[in-house]
């Protein structure tokens, strides 16, 4: 991870499989990573440099995007060609829409 501000690298670790793209809130205090072979969300408190979880998703997550007010977490499975909706408050899978 890099300080934007200061233009210093840092890191958190992960301990998933596969991880490549990333959502940040509007807050800039969470980011979540997409990982695709763990089948998992992790979930980083961007002030602390920690990561707080991992959110099983199913399939491959991959595409990952904040809603507009940045209470959900949609993620594309690459597997199943579904848009998987998280509840970011309980952590928790709360809807997937199938996708052509």
């Amino acid at each position: 991870m890099v300080n934007l501000a200061t233009g210093k690298f840092t890191a958190a670790s992960k301990g998933q499989a596969g991880s490549h793209m990333l959502a940040v809130s509007r807050d800039r205090r969470r980011a979540y990573v997409s990982n695709i072979m763990a089948g998992s969300v992790s979930v980083f408190d961007l002030r602390r440099m920690v990561k707080l979880s991992d959110i099983p998703t199913d399939g491959y997550p991959e595409g990952i995007a904040l809603s507009p007010d940045g209470h959900e977490l949609w993620v594309g499975d690459a597997s199943a060609g579904k848009l998987r909706a998280i509840d970011l408050p309980s952590g928790r899978l709360i809807d997937a829409l199938d996708l052509p």
